[in-house]
């Protein structure tokens, strides 16, 4: 937890792992205890359980933090959530709330019964793809129910894994350097998350672990590949809460749910003292999921803490790109602006958008 302060405005930054599975899912046997640890030694402020249609019980993680905060002097804000999905594993969506049902539904029925929870709903990973046929796809198909979501997973770090692993060819690899081969997220979730925010919905996005926590086993050789504990150092959600908001729950799932935040690869880089916003000639500006009125002398200010390639976007288009630790971009019209930011050739950070409107 970190405190930043950039044009005229103080923020609270958490990082954090969003959607990750427990012994309450179906495909993870890994407990709580297990999870908080790696938690710990990746230093994270929060994460989310989603498990698959199944909701870890609140009296045992209440529990498990409270004796765990007494041992290790730790305590992460947990979010509890599910995953769901429907008959043929297709459209998985991330669910916060405490209900859910392990029937399975159409999505447009559980769009239906979130909706009127008022439950905060993001597509997960829709958009994959395979390099072998012995994984199956999980996408979404029906891509117009995306419209009724808060936001999209546009970066699901196993599913990009999963993506170049073909057992035959580079399996051993994949196992034992996983990092080599996750550099960037699918270009296609970033399109559908784009083509959401050029009708003007104005969609969050988020990136993610999907920690299950894998055996392979070759011969006598057991490898535990994609655990929880690497996967926390990967692609995370970091937060930023306006000064005076209370640091829980609900606060960081308001940040999630309006953009309030942005994605970093770990792998790629530390992002200490990262800040980014649009401001005027002032300094008086706005950060990511916030809006602007259009004036002369807007520009997109940042500062990283090593020079990068910085990629301006204007609706949904790269339209400049610099070569710095830190500068700006001038604004010269409406519309919403975000930065891509690559380190050796791969995704560093991806901020969600600042809206500028007349």
């Amino acid at each position: 937890m970190t405190t930043v302060n950039f044009l005229n405005r103080q923020y609270t930054e958490l990082t954090g792992a969003v959607h990750n599975h427990t012994e309450y899912s179906h495909d993870c046997d890994v407990k709580i205890e297990k999870i908080l640890i790696a938690a710990k030694e990746n230093r994270l402020d929060y994460l989310t359980l989603n498990d698959h249609h199944s909701v870890y019980p609140e009296t045992e993680l209440n529990k498990a933090l409270g004796s765990f905060k007494s041992k290790k002097g730790y305590k992460p804000i947990v979010i509890l959530g599910t995953e769901l999905n429907d008959p043929k594993k297709q459209h998985h969506l991330l669910i916060f709330d405490s209900h859910f049902t392990e029937e399975r539904k159409e999505i447009e029925e559980y769009l239906e019964e979130y909706e009127k929870r008022d439950s905060l709903m993001f597509a997960a990973h829709p958009y994959e793809e395979r390099a072998s046929n012995k994984y199956p796809l999980y996408i979404w198909e029906k891509t117009d129910l995306l419209e009724r979501l808060d936001g999209l997973e546009i970066w699901n770090y196993a599913s990009s894994w999963l993506s170049k692993l073909n057992p035959t060819t580079n399996g051993i690899l994949m196992y034992l350097f996983p990092h080599t081969f996750v550099r960037k997220p699918f270009p296609k979730s970033i399109v559908l998350w784009d083509n959401l925010n050029l009708k003007g919905l104005r969609k969050s996005a988020i990136g993610s672990t999907d920690a299950h926590s894998t055996v392979k086993r070759y011969g006598f050789l057991k490898l535990k590949i994609l655990t929880h504990k690497y996967l926390f150092g990967t692609v995370r959600t970091n937060v930023l809460l306006p000064e005076g908001s209370p640091v829980d729950n609900s606060s960081i799932l308001t940040a999630l749910a309006k953009g309030n935040s942005y994605i970093v690869n770990y792998k790629t880089g530390y992002p200490l003292k990262f800040y980014a916003g649009i401001g005027n000639i002032d300094g008086e500006g706005v950060s990511f999921g916030e809006e602007i009125k259009w004036s002369e002398g807007l520009h997109f200010y940042y500062h990283l803490p090593n020079d990068a390639k910085v990629i301006l976007f204007h609706n949904g288009r790269q339209v400049a790109v610099q070569r710095e630790g830190y500068g700006s971009f001038p604004i010269k019209e409406k519309g919403f602006y975000r930065l891509h930011v690559e380190r050796f050739g791969a995704t560093w950070i991806i901020t969600n958008n600042i809206y500028v409107v007349d």
